[in-house]
């Protein structure tokens, strides 16, 4: 059938068109960044990774600033709920942290949205993104690891002479420290090590 003679795709049609092109540049967007971080992307670089041109992605996003807000906003990074422990918050916690350092060493994709948001936003590019999603992440990690330990201090399982949010100020310095050297790299078998560090860690919590 000549291309003259195609049938007008309907409204449905053209909106999934739509959203599977979007997507496509999306994803694109999202491997270009993690390669080569945010000042070195381009939207032409963007447009050979999607298999498209500069004006289709124009199409989708007004500039390279409100792409890599959609790459981000696709991939939120995680959190520790759904690991509470009534019984023992200390050992809740221990399960929480190995689930999150988990997911970011295993899953590819959130792995490499951590690095980019880590290592390669350049905030003189992405207007202060770096801190505004990196930030709120910390802050809930810290404020969900405190509520852990003030509710082992009352089961009287925190360790008396450390007071909450001291401890999770350092759990939380801990943490990113596990991350900055590299342990959850993608595809490692560490999850014994990375498992044993966490829960040495919240072991000289403990009241022995």
């Amino acid at each position: 059938m000549s291309p003259a003679l195609q049938p007008i795709a309907g409204g449905e049609e053209e909106g999934n068109r739509e959203r599977t092109c979007r997507g496509r540049v999306i994803e694109a967007a999202r491997r270009v960044l993690y390669r080569v971080g945010a000042a070195a992307t381009t939207l032409e670089g963007v447009a050979r990774e999607a298999g498209t041109t500069r004006g289709g992605i124009y199409c989708h996003f007004a500039s390279k600033e409100e792409l890599i807000l959609a790459v981000v906003a696709r991939w939120p990074l995680p959190s520790l709920d759904g690991e509470e422990d009534v019984a023992d918050p200390l050992a809740g916690l221990d399960r929480a942290l190995c689930r999150l350092g988990g997911q970011l060493r295993d899953d590819r994709t959130l792995h490499e949205m951590f690095c980019f948001l880590m290592l390669k936003c350049d905030d003189t590019v992405c207007g202060g993104l770096r801190g505004r999603v990196l930030d709120p992440f910390w802050r809930a990690l810290a404020g969900q690891i405190e509520d852990a330990y003030r509710s082992a201090r009352v089961r009287e399982l925190l360790h008396p002479c450390l007071e909450p949010s001291e401890a999770a100020e350092e759990t939380l310095i801990f943490l990113e420290g596990l991350l900055d050297i590299g342990m959850l790299r993608v595809g490692a078998r560490d999850t014994a090590t990375l498992e044993a560090a966490i829960g040495m860690h919240i072991r000289l919590r403990r009241i022995l």
